[in-house]
């Protein structure tokens, strides 16, 4: 939903740039006209945040699954630590050192999946303010019209863990640095 908004800024700013071959028809592109177009641009985001299907689905996982999201965080990092640090210490046994390399990978695609999947949430509600673009250049009025949509879409919906991480790539890439972090520190104390 928040990539169809976004793609249809993008055609209204394509046509005010480019009035005669516009998307807004009879060849005018006039204040009405892009008045009506935001206009209705404005009630598909409002129906979007207020919908069951975005928002409150987002508040819903939030609320349902930001305690388990948390302990997923936290037991998936311990185990990428403990999973690593055994691949690393038992340098006997080949068939134990793939056991353990397949387990840190399952791991490992368990966490990037779950931050992938709020990564995507994350960029699609961010889209809207960035296809946003030029707003000085649309009329005045069709200007107040779009400036509250400017400021709710500066806060992008996304899933968090416990409150305290937002699921994403960089919590991701940020919980692979501590993991692994873990993995060094339990190497130098062997």
């Amino acid at each position: 939903m928040f990539n169809i908004l976004g793609h249809r800024f993008q055609i209204l700013k394509r046509d005010i740039n480019n009035k005669e071959n516009s998307y807004l028809k009879g060849n005018i592109v006039d204040d009405d006209k892009i008045y009506i177009y935001l206009k209705n641009c404005i009630i598909m985001h409002t129906n979007i945040l207020k919908s069951v299907m975005i928002f409150q689905f987002t508040q819903m996982i939030g609320v349902s699954f930001s305690l388990s999201f948390l302990a997923i965080l936290g037991v998936n990092l311990i185990g990428i630590s403990g999973t690593a640090f055994q691949v690393l210490s038992n340098s006997n046994d080949l068939m134990e050192k793939i056991r353990f390399t397949v387990n840190n990978l399952c791991q490992i695609m368990h966490l990037y999946l779950l931050c992938w999947y709020s990564q995507k949430l994350i960029n699609s509600s961010e889209q809207v303010n960035k296809s946003i673009g030029k707003w000085y250049e649309i009329p005045v009025r069709s200007q107040r019209l779009i400036m509250f949509m400017m400021m709710r879409s500066h806060r992008p919906c996304a899933i968090s863990a416990g409150g305290f991480a937002v699921m994403s790539i960089e919590t991701f890439s940020s919980g692979m640095k501590t993991a692994m972090s873990y993995v060094t520190v339990l190497r130098s104390a062997q």
